[in-house]
């Protein structure tokens, strides 16, 4: 990735993660820092597991594989509203939205784009 692109990734206002197709982070931005409260140095190279609550962790397993075999996700162009989980164990509301990224045909990986909508979550609870 050329540095203007790896630049407006970092820049970028809302939380940014790729994912190969064995589910490993490879770009993790400063909005995902302060989402989930892992440095990059630490969420890349781990597993996606690491921001999905333990009770989705098989679905969410499952869903993948399925989209790294097919090439298609249910949610393509749709806003996703889901729990996810932080550095220290708490859970958060995040609204995200998936792009699969190709190279050559070849699926490399998932793209997403979060939203901590925890905040909006509570208030819309409280009314």
């Amino acid at each position: 990735m050329n540095s203007m692109h790896s630049e407006v990734i970092e820049q970028a206002s809302e939380a940014v993660l790729f994912a190969d197709a064995n589910e490993i982070i490879k770009i993790w931005n400063k909005k995902a820092e302060l989402v989930f409260g892992y440095t990059s140095e630490e969420a890349i190279g781990r597993p996606l597991a690491i921001i999905i609550p333990d009770r989705f962790l098989s679905r969410h397993q499952d869903g993948y594989k399925g989209v790294m075999k097919t090439g298609v996700t249910a949610y393509d162009d749709e806003v996703l509203s889901v729990p996810a989980k932080r550095n220290d164990g708490s859970t958060i509301s995040i609204e995200f939205s998936v792009s699969i990224i190709r190279e050559k045909g070849e699926i490399l990986g998932v793209l997403a784009i979060i939203r901590d909508t925890t905040g909006k979550w509570h208030k819309t609870k409280k009314t």
